[in-house]
Order: structure tokens, then sequence, then C-alpha cells
């Protein structure tokens, strides 16, 4: 189940409880912004993290897994204050798994359009990688690689042999025991991940110039990737039509209107 913790109370919780509600899942996303839908009213900073921390504890007496997505990348964000703060978070809740998410810039959102308007989104980079690992726009407050060395700093945290005891620690259930072993080599694999990229970032110049927004000519790491992503059909689609379309467009309507003859 997914809730925000804002309309969380002892009695909703009971609630859950007692219909055998085994997960519930919070989208925290930022210790500086979205306070409002975590439920802590205009707290940021570490007010917020502490503040989360409590309501999560309340949470897991009630529900035994619980899960929290997080987003690294915002405008928001700068510095080793998002770092510093998401370390503390986790570290004071081994029992809640905590998702982070690199930002998307998806069509149609105030966050395309800003961005759009700001010529920080990546023109050339095909939308089959509007999806993690990849970023798909420049960053306000980091260069492309501290961003990712950061990624793979929150990684190694979440994945560490100290967090896992802990967690395990965490609970007497075998089989939530089980999950956070199998989702600690899962999030080893995402810190591959964001090393394969993070050393195209520091070997290859034109790589990083495009990250930059330098470029607009799209690196072979990504269309070697797309080859592999599609694999027979890769075929089918020339490099132009790679390109994405970015311009926003009102829907046109064909013909004369419903009930006009």
């Amino acid at each position: 189940m997914e809730c925000s913790l804002s309309i969380l109370n002892e009695s909703r919780l009971k609630r859950l409880q007692d219909t055998k509600c085994i997960l519930s899942i919070h989208g925290i996303e930022s210790w500086q912004d979205y306070s409002t839908k975590a439920g802590v009213k205009n707290q940021s900073g570490i007010e917020k993290v502490d503040r989360v921390v409590e309501q999560l504890k309340q949470v897991s007496e009630y529900i035994p897994y619980i899960q929290v997505g997080l987003i690294f990348g915002l405008d928001s964000d700068r510095g080793e204050e998002p770092i510093t703060l998401s370390k503390r978070f986790i570290e004071k809740t081994p029992f809640a798994w905590p998702v982070f998410n690199i930002p998307m810039p998806f069509g149609g959102t105030p966050m395309f359009d800003q961005y759009f308007e700001n010529d920080r989104i990546l023109k050339a980079m095909p939308l089959a990688f509007y999806s993690f690992p990849y970023l798909a726009f420049t960053l306000k407050h980091y260069d492309p690689i501290t961003y990712f060395e950061k990624l793979i700093e929150l990684s190694q945290c979440v994945s560490s042999p100290e967090m896992l005891k802990k967690r395990i620690q965490s609970t007497p259930n075998w089989r939530i025991k089980i999950f956070h072993w199998l989702r600690t080599q899962g999030e080893k694999s995402h810190e591959k991940k964001y090393h394969e990229i993070l050393t195209q970032l520091k070997t290859d110049s034109n790589f990083l110039a495009f990250h930059e927004g330098k470029s607009e000519t799209l690196p072979d790491f990504y269309r070697h990737q797309l080859k592999v992503m599609l694999g027979r059909y890769a075929e089918l689609i020339s490099p132009e039509e790679l390109h994405p379309c970015l311009e926003q467009k009102a829907p046109r309507i064909v013909g004369s209107p419903v009930g006009v003859a």
C-alpha cells in the first residue's frame, strides 16, 4: 500500500494492521521539498529527517515492511547536505528500505517545462533513457561526475554490511530478513550501473560534454545500450529517429466537431 505519512495516525495504522497489511510505501522525496506530502508541514533539513524517523518508527509497530522513496538531484539539492541527511536517515531507520530516484523530466510536467525553457534538457537523449540509472538533464548544483559519485556514496551506505546487519536485527520475521538480504544484493547491482556511467564520464570527453550540455551528439555508449534494449528490432530505427521530438504541441482535432454536420 502506498500512502502519505500525513494521513496516518494510530487509529488508521491499527486498521491497516487488522487487515493484514504487510507493506507500506511512503514518498519522502526530498529533505528540502515536499514537506507537506511527508506530513511535516514547513519542516526541512535535519528537523524533517528526525520527524520522519519518528513517524516511521510508529508505522513499523503496525506494519512489518516499509519502503520509502527519495529523490536526489532536484534543484533544491546542493553540496553535502542531502547526502549527510540521507545517511542519517538510513542509519536511524534500518527497518525501512530507502529507494533513491533520479529525477526524470517527462513531457507534460512542470519540471519538463521549466528545464526545457532553461535549456537544461539533453535534447539528443532518446526517451528510452528516461529511466534508472540515466540522467536526461543538466543538474543545477552538481556536475555530472560529482553527482554519480554521490549516488554511489548513497548506494554504498544502503548496501553496507553494517546496515544489512542492522536490518536483519530490526525484524523477527525471517521472510523479511531474507528480503533485506536480497534487496541489498540488488542495491549492489545498482551501484555497478552507477560506476559504469561514472567511468564513461571520467574517460570519454564526448560523453562528459554531452552530460554537461555542451554537445548534442549522442554518445556511442547510449547507441550501444539502445541496440541491446531493442535487440533484433534495432535495425528498424534510423539514427534520425533516435532523436526525440521535445516540442510540446497541442492536439489537433481533424474534421468537424462532434454533432455538427
